[in-house]
Parts: structure tokens; sequence; C-alpha cells
């Protein structure tokens, strides 16, 4: 669900307007909810609760959302721009509403997750190279895919490899060297 909210006629200092949208089915919002419900170990994942206000200063419609964190004894709603914005503090009206005991509450920070490291040349599907080469810095081992000698193979990633000889004579073996 998308929210948004705006008001304008607020304070000079944040530009005279506030202007919010919040994706819940986002990676960032559902990223902030595994954050809470990770440090918040008894909790469900938490109900949405779609709601439309008018602000009484602003005639834009608004949409906002709460989220329904239950218990089987409580229940308590957090504001999805809340959580959006910082999901700390969401996190600390949760502990301190089921008395969930969180240690070093104010101390936790929540953090994007890492980006993916990217896939190695050698690892995606159907490439032409094997693993690095424990001895030839630079160079891969063949997968055998029948490439002749001198053939240039590029990567998805855009990374180009040989196809070398490597040794003499009859000691030579195919590597893929990295261009």
């Amino acid at each position: 669900m998308i929210y948004s909210y705006t008001e304008t006629g607020v304070s000079a200092n944040q530009g005279g307007t506030i202007s919010a949208i919040v994706d819940t089915e986002s990676p960032a919002f559902k990223n902030r909810i595994a954050w809470i419900r990770q440090q918040a170990t008894i909790l469900a994942q938490p109900e949405e609760l779609y709601e439309v206000v008018q602000s009484p200063g602003d005639p834009t419609p608004n949409t906002t959302g709460s989220l329904i964190w239950r218990t089987a004894e409580a229940a308590l709603a957090t504001d999805v721009y809340l959580t959006m914005l910082s999901p700390e503090v969401t996190l600390a009206a949760l502990d301190a509403h089921f008395r969930l005991g969180i240690k070093n509450l104010e101390h936790l920070r929540y953090a994007d997750p890492a980006p993916a490291a990217p896939v190695e040349d050698w690892k995606v599907p159907g490439a032409a190279i094997g693993p690095p080469h424990p001895t030839y810095a630079g160079h891969f081992a063949t997968a055998h895919q029948g490439q002749p000698v001198g053939f240039i193979w590029t990567a998805p990633s855009g990374n180009r490899y040989q196809h070398v000889m490597v040794g003499n004579g009859m000691f030579a073996w195919p590597l893929w060297r990295k261009l």
C-alpha cells in the first residue's frame, strides 16, 4: 500500500511543507519491519490498517496507515511514517508498551542491509570459465566447453577473458586469462 501525506503551513525550518510517501510493499519498508521483529522476537507480523485523514489546517486529503502489533494479551498501533522514518522509535514504543525488556535499546540503530555482492563471473550459469587458478594470478580454470585457444569470452559483468595455453609442449594446459 502506498501512503502519502502532505501538510503545508508548518514551521519554516521544515521548508513550510511536510511531504512523505511510504510504500509498505517496498524492500526498504519491509527491511525495517524485519529489523523491528528481529529485535522484538515475540511479535508477529503487524497488520496494516488504512486510513484517510484530513488535516484541520490543510485541505489536502491524506492517506495514512497504522501497523497493529499484537501479542496474546495486548495490541499497539504505530504509524507507518514513523516506522519508515525511525524504526528505532517504533521499537522503543513497542518495548515500553509490551514490556519486552530489550537490552541496550538506546544503542540499537537500524541500518539498511548491505547490497548483495555481485556474482563472480565464474559462478554465472553457463560460464566458460571455472574458478580462479591457485597458481596463476588472473587466470581461471576452463569449463571445457570446446572454445579454441585465442577465443575471447565476455561475461555478463562486461569482463573479458581470453582462452590461452599455459606451459610448454605436451605439458601445456588451457586456462582463461582476464583481459
